[in-house]
């Protein structure tokens, strides 16, 4: 076969990290005794120089995903799951390591981001998808069916900023899902919304993952990760400590909290007890005051036996009187 007729080699889908880090620099007040005097630390605040230190959000992260891997990231809050998606979205530039994709990518983390919203709807589709890399004469074939999705099409010329949070979010999710791409980067699943578009945003969803080389979700379900997924990343303190099968990587993350946890759950269970308790004494409580309220005599039950005490001696009076004048 001639060169000319020969095909290309097809690319498969990678990620590959070596070292990864990131450190970003913040200012914090220095650290000062307590002080009783609002005054006192109202001018402390106010004269004191904030000191430049560092926070290290990602440090030695080092992993391959190969093309049709479905990978979890596990860890609680604050453990860089969302940092090392965005660092693989590239909103984050790595401060130490290297980063290397082969594939279109897609990033599902704010499906605000990149609106603008003095511009009309039309105007925030073509500036969304420009920021996606989209060439501009595939945005021309794709206003139609995101208004469509969406549901706005009706004030596709109307300013952002009159829309509602749900219909700029369902906008957001129309643009972002509107092509498919090789690496799907996810943080959470879409839950929000009026309860026909979450159906439609998660047939697309399905789609789009079922239709993407390399999928990466971070989220808190872990019924959903056990569906989607078939390996599991466990992060803390942005460090990978375990890398391996889904029920293995949870597995993992249960023996790093497993104190934590059954602490946590133990507190749960005496609350919902506490507050069972004050439920039912509150009834008791209340009870007895509707007793003793039927029991105490008001002013109509004063009243009453009152009247039917002197009764008889108003009959006994009248049957006198009527005696007498039967004597008379």
């Amino acid at each position: 076969m001639s060169q000319s007729g020969s095909e290309l080699p097809v690319t498969r889908a990678s990620i590959v990290a070596k070292d990864l880090s990131l450190v970003v620099p913040y200012y914090a007040q220095p650290e000062e005794a307590p002080s009783s005097s609002w005054l006192t630390i109202l001018l402390g605040a106010a004269t004191a120089v904030p000191r430049r230190r560092f926070a290290t959000l990602l440090d030695g992260v080092n992993f391959r995903i190969s093309e049709g891997e479905r990978v979890a990231l596990i860890g609680r809050n604050g453990a860089g799951k969302s940092t090392l998606l965005r660092t693989l979205a590239g909103a984050f530039q790595p401060t130490g390591g290297a980063i290397r994709i082969t594939g279109s990518r897609q990033a599902l983390l704010s499906v605000g981001l990149g609106f603008n919203k003095e511009a009309t709807v039309q105007e925030n589709i073509y500036l969304r998808a420009s920021a996606m890399n989209i060439p501009s004469s595939d945005i021309r074939d794709m206003v139609e069916p995101v208004l469509e999705f969406s549901g706005i099409r009706d004030i596709a010329n109307r300013r952002l900023l009159t829309l509602s949070s749900g219909q700029r979010m369902r906008l957001g999710f129309a643009i972002s899902t509107m092509i498919q791409h090789d690496i799907m980067l996810l943080d959470e699943w879409l839950g929000t919304g009026d309860a026909q578009f979450i159906r439609r945003a998660q047939r697309r969803m399905m789609d789009r993952v079922n239709g993407s080389k390399i999928v990466v979700i971070a989220s808190h379900k872990r019924s959903l990760l056990k569906s989607l997924c078939t390996r599991g990343l466990v992060l803390e303190g942005g460090s990978i400590v375990f890398d391996g099968d889904i029920s293995e990587a949870f597995a993992a993350y249960r023996d790093l909290y497993p104190v934590g946890e059954r602490v946590k759950a133990a507190r749960a269970r005496k609350y919902q007890i506490a507050k069972a308790i004050e439920r039912k004494v509150e009834r008791r409580i209340a009870a007895r005051a509707k007793e003793q309220v039927g029991a105490d005599p008001g002013e109509e039950g004063v009243t009453a036996p009152s009247r039917a005490k002197r009764s008889p001696r108003r009959e006994s009076r009248s049957g006198n009187e009527s005696g007498t004048d039967g004597r008379r």
